[in-house]
């Protein structure tokens, strides 16, 4: 059965914004108990002409169900990196199934944090690496910059129980948004993370600085 999102703009290679209820989001596999503001569905193949992305069903997997009509799709497999893992010699393999350095460092430091916020940065991650096949790097304490584009970065904060998460930007670059965004350093954006409704509005963000190198 093939899937038509309809209203669909691409927003950067293999992403994609589409209208999607609700109630849509739900049927299909791998429907979470985790809602946010919009739907993220992860698609393993997809095709864009016109205005619409069409999918198989069998080839979307749910991660967040969200409360408005709109919704981002992802592709789990881009072209760019598939190409550099052949030019390497490596063999195809899952994309959860590559460990990046620096990464694991991360998600220990965030694991510190309330079971929510741990939750909604392990995820905020993954969503990005789906996209940028970098690797977190320490800096002093718990800081961490993306390498080797340091597009974003984060400071875990057990005690606030959040992350602090600077972006590459003008804050009005990345308005209106569910978030709220302050200046970090001129010409960066500040914004915290610590729960799980607040995700892909985080990953729609980090996802618009990286175009922006």
């Amino acid at each position: 059965m093939r899937v038509v999102f309809d209203q669909a703009a691409e927003l950067d290679r293999g992403l994609w914004s589409v209208r999607l209820r609700p109630t849509d989001a739900k049927r299909l596999e791998g429907a979470p108990l985790i809602h946010g503001s919009r739907s993220v569905v992860l698609a393993q193949s997809a095709e864009f002409t016109n205005g619409s992305l069409t999918a198989e069903m069998e080839a979307l997997r749910s991660l967040v169900v969200g409360t408005s009509d709109r919704a981002l799709v992802i592709l789990s497999s881009l072209h760019d990196y598939e190409q550099g893992a052949a030019a390497a010699g490596a063999p195809d393999k899952p994309f959860d199934a590559i460990k990046f350095p620096g990464d694991a460092d991360f998600l220990h430091e965030v694991g510190k944090l309330p079971v929510e916020a741990a939750s909604a940065g392990r995820q905020l991650l993954e969503l990005v690496r789906r996209k940028d096949p970098g690797s977190m790097k320490r800096g002093s304490r718990r800081n961490f910059s993306n390498s080797p584009d340091n597009f974003w970065y984060a400071v875990v904060q057990p005690s606030r129980g959040n992350l602090s998460i600077t972006v590459r930007g003008r804050p009005e670059f990345f308005q209106p948004s569910t978030l709220e965004l302050k200046v970090d350093r001129p010409g960066y954006t500040r914004f915290y993370l610590s729960k799980q409704t607040e995700v892909a509005e985080a990953f729609r963000i980090v996802s618009a600085s990286r175009r922006r190198r």
